[in-house]
């Protein structure tokens, strides 16, 4: 062979590594854009996929690819980046679900110090109910007493919007948790409880 032939063998050499080279990286940004895994085997099937016989272009094969430690080199590097980008939103997504759990939280918390408001307001009116009162059930006491049914209205109102107090079923105000009733029937009545509760 002489040398003529030689270097017209060396250039068509490499023109093939160059269009192969061009090849893989095109099947690598379409395996990119698609999120699928990039391997040997599903680069060399895209190389398929995409090559273009009019510009001298043709599948590789998986073996032909590990034959090639260029190939081999820029294959191994995407997967690299790859898995690194995955791990990098992994992380993001931890950073978020605890983001979203300290948020959370501070929810909870603002609920907590909210119901400890209530029971203090619960605890101010309560203070200011005479325990007799509540305990006679004529109606003209309650008509009379306008502090009392304004306190035990509030009262009940914010034990509702608690879910804490419900009704019998003769309609007597109990605690939801226990039963233990709270006011008969006929206080429920007078307050018009029943009517706003609904």
């Amino acid at each position: 062979m002489n040398k003529n032939n030689e270097s017209n063998l060396a250039n068509y050499r490499r023109e093939i590594k160059e269009k192969n080279f061009i090849l893989i990286t095109k099947a690598i940004s379409h395996l990119k854009s698609i999120g699928a895994n990039i391997n040997q085997s599903s680069v060399s099937k895209i190389t398929y996929l995409i090559a273009d016989p009019l510009i001298g272009e043709s599948g590789l094969t998986a073996a032909a690819i590990s034959k090639n430690p260029t190939y081999k080199t820029l294959i191994t590097s995407e997967k690299l980046q790859m898995n690194h980008q995955q791990v990098t939103k992994d992380r993001y997504k931890t950073t978020l679900n605890e983001a979203e759990a300290s948020l959370e939280i501070f929810r909870l918390k603002s609920e907590i110090s909210q119901y400890k408001r209530d029971m203090k307001l619960l605890q101010h009116h309560l203070k200011n109910i005479k325990y007799e009162d509540i305990k006679n059930d004529s109606a003209s006491n309650i008509d009379e007493n306008i502090e009392l049914r304004d306190a035990l209205t509030t009262i009940i109102e914010v034990l509702f919007e608690k879910k804490l107090v419900s009704f019998d079923a003769e309609f007597n105000l109990q605690l939801s948790l226990y039963g233990n009733k709270l006011l008969n029937n006929k206080l429920v009545s007078k307050l018009g409880i029943l009517k706003n509760a609904k």
